[in-house]
């Protein structure tokens, strides 16, 4: 039970103590500095969860994703801003993902000389049916359903996205081996996976909102009917 007084033993355990609290200190800041990069972008999603909950009438911004997936198609597969780059079947198959396209479209879009025009044609076309889908199941109807589809499609991906920003945790610990720091990493690579995230949930909802089949049940009153399979499965 006698304390130890040599002043050597003492410094060393001192320095020990110092070097232990200072360890503990750097991982609770890059545990803080981590927190911080998954705050940030979970503040930008609650952000788009609380206007779609809040807002009556998505129906613009559904239309604005549409348009904007479409041109994203377009220019993937016309690379080119002039028709001699443009492989108009590839581009008819692309679109045929979201929504049917009428018999003579290849044609109709061999019309065309600018990409820009091709994307207008398209993008009347994707607004043309969404239009009929919006008249069979009326307009009420049309606005819940364009609702629960956004915050189901942003729900399942942000979820994913939750576990890949894990497992990047996890994984860029062991770059400090080759000399890169493990914090500017995990913030370049989460900020490419989140800005990935915004595009694939763009491409998930635009293809589902159309797949939805819609039946009146009688002439008072139209009900919406989801049927099929699982777009969110």
């Amino acid at each position: 039970d006698q304390p130890i007084e040599n002043g050597m033993i003492s410094r060393a355990i001192e320095n020990a103590q110092a070097k232990i609290e200072g360890f503990n200190f750097d991982a609770r800041k890059h545990i803080l500095e981590y927190d911080d990069v998954m705050n940030k972008q979970r503040e930008t999603i609650y952000r788009k969860r609380r206007e779609a909950l809040e807002t009556t009438n998505m129906r613009e911004q559904v239309l604005d994703m549409i348009a904007d997936e479409i041109s994203r198609l377009v220019k993937f597969h016309a690379p080119g801003d002039f028709c001699d780059d443009w492989n108009l079947e590839e581009i008819r198959e692309a679109n045929s993902t979201i929504f049917s396209l009428p018999a003579d479209a290849v044609q109709n879009m061999a019309d065309f000389k600018t990409r820009d025009e091709l994307i207008d044609y398209l993008v009347g076309l994707a607004k043309g049916a969404y239009e009929e889908k919006e008249k069979q199941a009326g307009e009420e109807i049309m606005r819940q359903i364009e609702k629960i589809f956004y915050l189901r499609t942003l729900d399942m991906f942000w979820m994913d996205h939750l576990d890949e920003m894990e497992h990047l945790r996890d994984s860029v610990r062991l770059r400090a081996y080759g000399q890169k720091d493990p914090l500017v990493e995990y913030k370049n690579e989460g900020h490419q996976l989140f800005s990935r995230l915004f595009g694939a949930i763009q491409t998930s909802f635009v293809g589902a909102i159309y797949k939805v089949n819609l039946e009146p049940r009688n002439n008072a009153e139209q009900h919406a009917e989801i049927r099929g399979q699982n777009f969110f499965g």
